[in-house]
Parts: C-alpha cells; sequence; structure tokens
C-alpha cells in the first residue's frame, strides 16, 4: 500500500502542535493543477482556557519511519515531504501542557494561541469546527489521496470563524462564548480554507459535556502489602441523565508521574503502520492501531471491548482500571483491583458513553486524586492491664486521631491536653497521668468508627461514643499503662433529643468485659456537660448512659372479704395445669430447645 496512509496517522498524531518552520508538507499537481497542505513543526500551541481543568500526566508524542514519498492518484501527482524528521528514527514531541479543560453549557470557551515570533503580526483564520475523530480522518485521507475538498467543507462548515491578528510575540485570544454539547475542534491557519496553499498553525480538540456528574471515592487507600487483594470503590453519577438509557462506563487510575508516550512507527506500507503507547519505562505497550486498524478493528468500531483491550496492555503496576458496557442508569459502582499497583499518587478518571445514542459520544466525566500506601500493620492492642489482658487484632480503626510524643516526669500527674479541633470531634478534652519514673511516651487519643472485632456492645441504655487512648514507649511497640483520670464532654443537645439525664452519664472501660468507671459530673457550659472518670487502665473506652432501674412501686395488701362456707361442698375435680400456666423452664420439650440453641453457640463460637 502506498505511503500516504502514513499521513493520516502522522497528521492526527501531530496535529495539536506546529510552529511557522514546515514539519510536514503535502503537495498535490499535475500540469495545469497545484495546491498545498502545511503542517508547521511542534514549536506553538492552541491552549483551551475557561472551563474546569483536568490534570493529565506528562505526554509526549514519537514518530519513527519513512520521511517522504511520491505517488500518483488519478491524475495528480501527491508529494509528501517533511523537515528535520530523519529516516526510521525517533523525532519526538514535547506536549507542554499538565492541564485540559472540559466545559458545560453555559461555561465560556477561549482559545489562546500561544504562538512564537515566527509568526508575529500575521493574520489568522481560526475555525470552531464541530466534528468527531473519524469524520476528521476521512477528510485528511482524501486530502492525502489528491482531494482536499472534503477538508475545506470541514473547514467552511464550521459553527464559528474568526479572523485575528497575532501579536508581537505571535500570540492571541480567541472567545467563542457559550456553545452545546458536542466534541469540537479548533483549527488555527496562516491562510483562508479556500487558498490553493492552506498552513497549519495548530490545531487542537475539546469538548462541551451534556451533563454534569459527581464522584465519591476515599482519597488514600491503605494496604498491608502490594499483593494484597484490595480494591478502589467509588462511586460515580451523572446529573440529570436518563435512568432508562444505557451507558458504558469507564474508570482509569494513572500515576501521576508517568509519562505516556504515543509512538507512531510504518515501514511505508499500511500493513507495517502501527500506534502505541506506553506509562513510565515500562518496556511493555498498548497495540492502539495495528495495521493500520484501530485495535485490528477500525476507528468506526472502537467501543468498551477495544478500551479494555487497549488498558489490559499497559503495565499493571501503573494503571487500574473497570470497564462495563450496556449499564442501565446513570449510577456507576466501579471496582478498580490494586493487587500489583506500586505504591503513589493516581489520578483518577471515570467517563460515560450514552450508547443508546449513535454518536456514541462522551457524556459525563470526572475526575479525583488518590493515594495508594502499603503501611505496616500495628502490632495487636492489649485491652486493660499493661500489656495483658484482652488481645485484639487488627487494632480498632480510629475515626479521628490526635497523638504527639511527650516527656513525663516520675511520680508527677502531668497534663495532657488535646486541642480544641480535635477535642470537638474526639469528646476527651484532656488527659490525666503519672508514672513511677521518667519516660518518653507516644500518646494517642482516638474517636472509634465502631468497636474492635470481638469486643460486645457495652450494656446500657446508649452509647455517646467509643474512644482508644494508648502510650507507648517512645519510638516502640511497648504499651504502658499509667493511672490518671480522663475529662470528657457530652453534647447538651444529644442528651435532650434522647430524653436522658445528664446525671447518668458514666465512662466505661473495656477490660476482659465492661466495667462502669466512677463518672463526676464537673460542670456545664451552653452547649456542653463536662465530666471526669478516674481510671486504672488505658483501653477501649465508651461514653456512655446507664441503665437505670425504675422505681419500684409497693403493692397494696388486697382486702379480704370472709365468705360463709356452705353446709355441703359438692366434689369438685381440679382443672389440669396447661403449659401456658407452668414456670417457662418446666414446659414440655424446652430442654431440646435449650440443647439445640447451645448447639449453635458452639458451632458459631467454633466458626469463628
Amino acid at each position: 500500500m502506498r505511503t500516504k496512509y502514513l499521513l493520516i496517522l502522522l497528521l492526527l498524531l501531530l496535529i495539536l502542535p506546529v510552529s511557522a518552520e514546515p514539519l510536514v508538507k503535502v503537495e498535490i499537481f499535475n500540469n495545469t493543477y497545484n495546491e498545498s497542505l502545511t503542517v508547521l513543526k511542534p514549536e506553538n500551541w492552541i491552549k483551551m482556557t475557561g472551563g474546569s481543568d483536568v490534570p493529565i500526566p506528562t505526554m509526549k508524542f514519537v514518530y519513527n519511519g519513512i520521511n517522504s514519498t511520491q505517488y500518483t492518484k488519478g491524475d495528480k501527482t501527491v508529494r509528501i515531504t517533511t523537515n528535520e524528521i530523519q529516516r526510521y528514527e525517533d523525532y519526538v514531541v514535547n506536549y507542554p501542557f499538565t492541564k485540559h479543560p472540559i466545559y458545560y453549557e453555559g461555561d465560556n470557551v477561549t482559545a489562546e494561541i500561544d504562538g512564537t515570533k515566527d509568526i508575529a503580526n500575521e493574520t489568522a483564520y481560526v475555525y470552531l469546527v464541530k466534528t468527531y475523530p473519524t469524520q476528521l480522518k476521512d477528510a485528511l485521507a482524501s486530502a492525502v489521496d489528491g482531494d482536499t475538498q472534503p477538508l475545506r467543507d470541514l473547514l467552511n462548515g464550521a459553527v464559528q470563524n474568526k479572523t485575528i491578528t497575532l501579536d508581537t510575540n505571535g500570540k492571541a485570544t480567541v472567545s467563542f462564548d457559550t456553545l452545546s454539547p458536542g466534541d469540537y475542534v479548533v483549527v488555527a491557519l496562516l491562510n483562508s480554507s479556500s487558498d490553493k496553499n492552506v498552513t497549519f498553525v495548530s490545531a487542537t480538540v475539546f469538548e462541551v459535556l451534556e451533563h454534569k456528574s459527581s464522584l465519591s471515592v476515599d482519597s488514600t487507600i491503605e494496604r498491608s502489602s502490594k499483593d494484597e487483594i484490595k480494591y478502589l470503590e467509588g462511586e460515580f453519577k451523572i446529573l440529570g441523565g436518563n435512568d432508562n438509557a444505557k451507558y458504558t462506563y469507564v474508570a482509569v487510575l494513572i500515576r501521576k508521574d508517568a509519562t505516556v508516550t504515543f509512538k507512531l512507527s510504518s515501514g511505508g506500507t499500511k500493513t507495517t503502520t502501527n500506534l502505541t503507547a506506553k506509562v513510565g519505562s515500562a518496556s511493555q505497550e498498548a497495540e492502539l492501531v495495528k495495521g493500520f486498524k484501530i485495535a485490528g478493528v477500525g476507528l468506526k468500531n472502537v467501543n468498551a471491548t477495544t478500551i479494555r483491550e487497549w488498558l489490559n496492555a499497559f503495565p499493571s503496576d501503573t494503571v487500574g482500571f473497570s470497564v462495563d458496557r450496556g449499564v442501565t442508569g446513570t449510577t456507576y459502582n466501579f471496582k478498580i483491583l490494586l493487587k500489583g499497583m506500586s505504591d503513589g499518587e493516581y489520578y483518577l478518571y471515570v467517563a460515560a458513553w450514552n450508547t443508546s445514542n449513535s454518536s456514541q459520544r462522551v457524556v459525563a466525566f470526572n475526575w479525583a486524586s488518590v493515594e495508594i500506601k502499603t503501611v505496616t500493620p500495628p502490632p495487636p492492642r492489649h485491652i486493660g492491664g499493661g500489656g495483658g489482658g484482652y488481645v485484639i487484632s487488627p487494632p480498632p480503626k480510629a475515626e479521628v486521631t490526635y497523638s504527639e510524643a511527650l516527656t513525663i516526669p516520675a511520680n508527677v500527674e502531668m497534663k495532657i491536653e488535646v486541642p480544641s479541633t480535635k477535642a470537638k470531634e474526639i469528646g476527651v478534652l484532656s488527659v490525666v497521668i503519672k508514672v513511677p519514673e521518667r519516660m518518653t511516651l507516644d500518646v494517642v487519643v482516638s474517636k472509634l468508627k465502631s468497636l474492635p472485632t470481638g469486643v460486645p456492645k457495652p450494656p446500657t441504655k446508649d452509647v455517646y461514643g467509643y474512644i482508644d487512648i494508648t502510650f507507648r514507649k517512645f519510638g516502640t511497640n511497648i504499651e504502658v499503662e499509667p493511672s490518671g483520670y480522663v475529662v470528657f464532654k457530652v453534647s447538651k443537645s444529644w442528651l435532650a433529643e434522647k430524653g436522658y439525664d445528664p446525671k447518668n452519664v458514666v465512662l466505661m472501660e473495656y477490660r476482659n468485659g465492661w466495667k462502669e468507671l466512677k463518672t463526676e459530673l464537673t460542670g456545664e457550659d451552653e452547649n456542653n456537660y463536662y465530666y471526669k472518670s478516674e481510671i486504672g487502665s488505658f483501653s477501649v473506652f465508651a461514653i456512655a448512659v446507664k441503665a437505670v432501674a425504675p422505681a419500684v412501686t409497693p403493692t397494696p395488701t388486697p382486702t379480704v372479704t370472709p365468705v360463709k362456707t356452705p353446709i355441703e361442698t359438692p366434689t369438685a375435680t381440679a382443672p389440669p395445669i396447661t403449659p401456658a400456666q407452668k414456670p417457662w423452664w418446666q414446659i414440655p420439650g424446652f430442654e431440646a430447645v435449650i440443647a439445640v440453641v447451645a448447639l449453635a453457640i458452639v458451632t458459631l463460637w467454633r466458626r469463628r
């Protein structure tokens, strides 16, 4: 096949960046006819502004292949030449931007021509074309076949076109105001589209999305090892979408510090023209175009399966993904497997295509930053008793934590105050401790999300919150159990809403069972009641409302009225006692129920 096919991909690859010196030139001529298309070197750019910026990884483009060709098409000769591209040597273009905007209806769309002094004071013709990739590809294919009319028609059908004068630095700003949803290409030329010789200054693509969206996901994922089966889970919602429509959803994680390299190579024929992409320095590449076909199926057939194949080809330690096709509804709950992925910061991109619509364009998009961290599991906790007592593993998971390292003098009460911002969330204002010898301790005061595995709920009326207080020798996992007391608070509004008496608030400690501690109501202010509770060891605690037994009202002794005894008393047979009249432990069959329940408890315990 003729090397004309090379130019189509080369133009698509390098059409984003150009400058005043020609990079690729296509000449179409015969004895009576002559026209040309010129793409300038990648030194000037069109930068889109306005809208919402989306950060992107570092990108670069590489071409390696032939650098010139000439062939005949009908009655015309097509000559393709390049400048500074050496035959079968890498030609590298570094993309200068780290962000790219997305737009919604109502956003002002602005393009900045970021040129060089080589095109200073030139007249630039700017075309805003509403199109899609296959239409642009077909127009370029026709041009290298010797027919530039489809490309010119595309430009002539622009939704907006503007003529501007570049400043002394080769720069200018063009505003397109607000646009309807769709795919767009901004093309800047140094000639009108009707001129026979057309020079491309630059071109770039962008999209105005049909719907806004929401994305909920944890910003930090912790795991015990790189090989742990761990998932990044999140929820993506299309706002204002059609709940009955079918969507294809794609969620992709890619390392922030990875460079994505797109490489176009060609041996001069259709079957030897390939486009690959790779992430970072890995040798593994994703084959996007093979034998001039997108993933072997052609551009029009690109779908969720194609995207999955691309993503599967990337190194699994730098890229993770989830692809679901034909999902009905506007909510997408995704899971991305993190096993094997390296620690670090990642970009998460989530997009939705409306597959119920023939255009299958992206209708919603969102992104987030995610960090993956491998952490050393903390040692098991000993609940109550200076390294003894009840052992829990894994340790309780904290919702809010305050920690610091302090040197504590011997036999002196040391007050450790929790900063007000943390105290407001944890509920503990201060901890006062005393140790028998001078030591430096790591102090950790936490509000727990829930009780540790294996610790039952306390036998109370209600629980205001669970807290965990630990002391360890500085820089070690050796636990220390000083004596002391805790000062904490309880919200007045919580007690009032529940109808509880503030005098019934109590601190409870778990130490091989829940134990109620001596708790004193010490004061109040507009918002809170304040309490002090003495403790003999530090552990998992519950700020609770103790159950108060209802007052027993004495039953009055009934008045007995004497009854006259009849002269003759008939003999009566006493009615039998029914099971309902018997005490529950004497009901026939109850022994069997007890046995079954006991067996079930033993079985469950063994499974634990």
